[in-house]
């Protein structure tokens, strides 16, 4: 059976001292334990059992919300469908604009620029200026300023599988069409969802 050793060493200057002591009478350091690494260790654990246990909760609820948002949804079809017949929804109006107005305007007053074309479709012909992909690896189209200086453009994004191939075609100076949904100036004025014409 092994004692319990009455010395340990001290941790810096490494001399002798009693096991239990708590400050080292040469180099009158505090000795610390390892206790903060087992707390560390039962908090990391602790966290753990309650992410799984309100993952396996959240799980839970929303299959059973899925499933009624499913259900809502089937009846909502069922009777946008007898309501469609009845009566047609009126199309979007989809403003006509040049992209060079577009981006003047918003460069003018970026706030009236929201109120007047943000949230609304859009459709604009112009010449490519760029054809690329941002961080998000998102495919978009600018189209060329009247200034080759001008940093600002109008940046049209494509989802679509299909424009997304029509894009591969095309090439910067190509005149071209598109219509898509403003979404505001972030550097850019960005145009979402675009479609070509």
């Amino acid at each position: 059976m092994k004692q319990k050793s009455t010395t340990k060493q001290c941790k810096y200057c490494k001399t002798e001292i009693p096991s239990d002591a708590k400050i080292c009478p040469n180099c009158k350091k505090k000795q610390k334990g390892k206790g903060w690494i087992i707390a560390v260790i039962a908090i990391i654990i602790v966290i753990g059992i309650f992410g799984s246990t309100s993952d396996t909760e959240d799980t839970t609820s929303d299959v059973a919300s899925t499933e009624t948002t499913s259900k809502a949804n089937k009846k909502e079809k069922k009777s946008e469908k007898t309501t469609e017949k009845k009566t047609e929804k009126p199309k979007e109006e989809i403003i006509k604009i040049d992209p060079e107005t577009l981006i003047t305007d918003y460069e003018a007053n970026e706030v009236k620029g929201d109120e007047i074309y943000e949230g609304k479709m859009m459709q604009l012909t112009g010449k490519i200026g760029d054809i690329g992909k941002d961080v998000l690896e998102d495919v978009y189209i600018t189209f060329e300023r009247e200034s080759e200086f001008e940093i600002t453009a109008v940046q049209c994004y494509f989802k679509d599988k299909e424009e997304i191939k029509k894009v591969m075609e095309l090439s910067k100076g190509d005149k071209i069409t598109i219509q898509g949904k403003c979404d505001g100036k972030f550097g850019n004025v960005l145009i979402k969802n675009c479609v070509i014409k």
